[in-house]
């Protein structure tokens, strides 16, 4: 009897084990270059974030607590995606640049990546407050792409840089749109990026874009602009737009 005891809680621990995920076990934090950042995202109103007013924004590069984190973010999956918006994203940075992001709900209770839904106890990050730093948000503004780009390329290597934002900029100068329906699917469809990316690309095979569900019949084409008058595949929806030039960092101290 003892030894059926023992072999069901065994059985017990693999079980929960097993069901448990460490969502920074991938990352050799000792090889440097790394951080862990901290955003504020929230656009829920009148919700009472126990952090924000401690932490606004936050980050760490210290490989002593970045590997506490990796060994303390050990999560369950949760049985439902998250139904709230989400209070903060986690970045894990690479000299400066996002390599995984992970989007918290503090009032769900969920923490949400590629890897799935998982439970969230706000213990995670509050044990944490007194080994994070803040950082400090720039946002600037340039007159057109190209001079953001080399703005963004001019900091890259400061050292007092924590993080920059992803920029809809980086590869394509802006975005057009066109309505995806045909003579077979006129109200419905299916959304089928690569079907249509299969087909511009035959029609354009010299071409550099990139597609993005809009949602209903239309699709957004990222690109540069000479390709949007090029296209004559299906009816634009929406003229090309070039994106806004502008570019949101982080940094260890306030700069002006």
């Amino acid at each position: 009897m003892k030894r059926q005891i023992l072999f069901l809680i065994l059985l017990t621990l693999h079980i929960f084990a097993s069901a448990q995920t460490q969502l920074l076990k991938d990352y050799d934090f000792e090889k440097g270059g790394y951080s862990l950042v901290g955003i504020h995202s929230s656009k829920i109103k009148n919700y009472k974030d126990p952090l924000k007013d401690i932490l606004d924004y936050f980050y760490t590069n210290d490989t002593t607590v970045l590997n506490k984190f990796k060994k303390e973010w050990v999560f369950t999956k949760s049985s439902a995606a998250a139904k709230c918006d989400f209070q903060y994203v986690v970045h894990i940075c690479k000299n400066g640049i996002s390599i995984e992001h992970f989007n918290i709900n503090l009032s769900c209770d969920e923490i949400t990546c590629t890897k799935g839904t998982f439970f969230f106890d706000l213990n995670k990050l509050t044990s944490f407050k007194g080994k994070l730093k803040k950082a400090y948000q720039k946002i600037d503004e340039f007159k057109t792409v190209q001079e953001a780009r080399e703005y963004k390329t001019s900091i890259s290597t400061n050292k007092n840089l924590v993080f920059i934002v992803p920029p809809e900029w980086t590869e394509y100068d802006g975005l057009f749109s066109f309505d995806g329906t045909n003579a077979d699917s006129i109200t419905i469809r299916d959304i089928s990026l690569p079907n249509y990316t299969a087909q511009i690309k035959n029609k354009y095979p010299n071409e550099n874009f990139e597609l993005e569900d809009l949602g209903g019949i239309f699709i957004g084409v990222k690109c540069q602009k000479a390709f949007s008058k090029k296209f004559k595949l299906y009816p634009f929806w929406a003229e090309w737009e070039e994106y806004k030039p502008a570019l949101t960092t982080y940094w260890t101290t306030e700069i002006k």
